[in-house]
């Protein structure tokens, strides 16, 4: 049974490693949190095309807008895109006032699709999508697959772990305490769940405008909390 002693201690050190440590000494275990990162070449890209457009009637307007958008999901299916999703349809009246008097100028209509794909294909699917019924390119993030990302925290967590357990046994010795063993690894209780970080752009492009300038992918950093209890002697 481990004895009940308190000793209040708090420490908070950022290291070059990225890792912030809060650590606590209550009784005879003292309790380490650590952070690691971990990064990798971008791989994939989440993507949101749109298709903006204006017409005086209703009837009109759902026409063209079903047009294009049968257009582009033909397209986009015949790329092997992943994911492909329509996340907005929208067609709503247009007005505007003037002089306080409410003028009715037709009906204008949105429609917004999102998918995932590799790196390599991203900038010639973004020239062609604007020939192929896309009239905006909302958004561009770059991320990687849903495995690489798994085995990425996987690393993380354990680097996180061997950091925490490392940054306790040194506390230990400051305190002029000895490490007896590893009492506990927690990896969700209390804490955040491992997470990432992409590059993205958001930018609206007009069909008609020049192509958009080459992509540069980067890396992507995927992050791990890990909290671990450590015993000691006194």
């Amino acid at each position: 049974m481990i004895k009940v002693a308190y000793i209040a201690l708090t420490l908070v050190c950022l290291f070059q490693t990225e890792h912030l440590i809060a650590q606590t000494v209550e009784g005879q275990l003292l309790h380490v949190v650590g952070q690691a990162s971990v990064s990798l070449p971008a791989t994939a890209v989440d993507m949101i095309l749109g298709i903006q457009l204006a017409q005086q009637e209703a009837a009109k307007m759902q026409a063209a807008l079903n047009q294009r958008s049968q257009q582009l999901m033909a397209f986009l299916r015949k790329a092997n895109v992943d994911n492909l999703k329509t996340i907005t349809y929208q067609i709503q009246p247009k007005t505007r006032y003037e002089n306080g008097k409410k003028i009715d100028e037709g009906f204008e209509g949105r429609i917004r699709v999102s998918f995932q794909l590799g790196v390599a294909q991203a900038g010639q699917l973004l020239d062609q999508a604007l020939a192929n019924g896309a009239t905006n390119i909302e958004s561009v993030r770059f991320t990687a697959r849903d495995k690489e990302l798994e085995d990425a925290r996987q690393q993380a967590m354990a680097k996180a772990a061997k950091q925490a357990v490392a940054d306790g046994k040194r506390m230990l010795e400051t305190l002029e305490l000895s490490f007896s063993s590893v009492y506990r690894v927690d990896l969700q209780q209390g804490l955040n769940p491992p997470s990432f970080e992409s590059r993205s752009m958001a930018f609206t492009t007009m069909a008609g405008s020049p192509p958009p300038a080459d992509l540069e992918s980067g890396d992507v950093s995927v992050s791990a909390q890990v909290a671990v209890q450590l015993k000691y002697k006194i």
